[in-house]
Parts: structure tokens; sequence; C-alpha cells
């Protein structure tokens, strides 16, 4: 008697350890995973995170620029730092020369620079370098940034 209840024991306390590992949530998903690996974020972390935890269908929202998050242009690249505490999924950029008519366009036919990524909070992320350009000094952009 006292082996089987030995073995329940030992049953139920290697179940708990096991569905006692892992992560609760997608956010902790990716913090610890880029943690192990050195500070580095990449495709592949989100990637299996994101199995781990599919997307819910909660609505994107647009963030707040200089509330929720900042967005610069240094040189040809644009970087966005993350102030909020969401997880930015979406970063788009229209470039234009300073003075000229941005003209007619649509957000929704523009790509979006972060896909397969995100911007944890508190973090500051380069979004893309445009090789393209001729004169950077006179470039200026709208931009437009959601969860």
């Amino acid at each position: 008697m006292i082996k089987i209840i030995n073995k329940i024991t030992l049953v139920i306390i290697t179940a708990f350890v096991i569905t006692s590992c892992g992560y609760s949530s997608y956010n902790e998903c990716t913090k610890e995973e880029i943690r192990k690996n050195g500070g580095k974020s990449n495709g592949s972390i989100f990637s299996y995170c994101r199995e781990k935890f599919p997307q819910t269908t909660k609505k994107s929202s647009t963030l707040k620029q200089d509330v929720d998050y900042v967005i610069s242009m240094k040189g040809n690249e644009v970087f966005v730092r993350n102030y909020s505490k969401e997880y930015i999924r979406v970063v788009k950029v229209k470039l234009k020369y300073c003075g000229s008519d941005i003209g007619e366009f649509s957000w929704d036919d523009e790509k979006n620079y972060l896909a397969g990524r995100s911007i944890i909070p508190g973090w500051e992320e380069k979004v893309v370098t445009f090789t393209d350009l001729t004169d950077v000094k006179n470039i200026c952009f709208y931009h437009l940034v959601k969860t």
C-alpha cells in the first residue's frame, strides 16, 4: 500500500513540475526568450512565442506621438522608442521632401516596417533604413504607429 501511495505522490509531483514550467503569457515568453538570446530580438523568438500564445482578436489601437512613442530619423534610418505599456506591432512611414505635397495615399496601402516583429515596452528599435535617399537633410515624413 505504501508503494502505491509513493508512486501516486511521485506522479502528482512530476505533473505539478511539468505544468508549472513555461511561460504564462506572450509578453513573458518574448521577454525571457530575448533575455536568453543575449538581449537581442529576432523574428524566430516572436514566431515561437506566437505559436505558444496565439494572438487574440484584440483590436489594435493607434498610439500617440511623444506620449506613447517617439519616432526619429537619424540620417537615413528611422527609429521608434516605445513608451507605452503595449507592444508596438505596426509602424508605417511615408517619406516626402520637406515643402513638397504628399499627395493622396491610404495607410492601408503602405508597408508595415515591423511585419513579424514587435517593439516591446521601454525599447527602441531601428524600423527601416532608406537606401535610396539623395537628400537626407531635406526629408520629412508622416507615420502611423499602432499596437
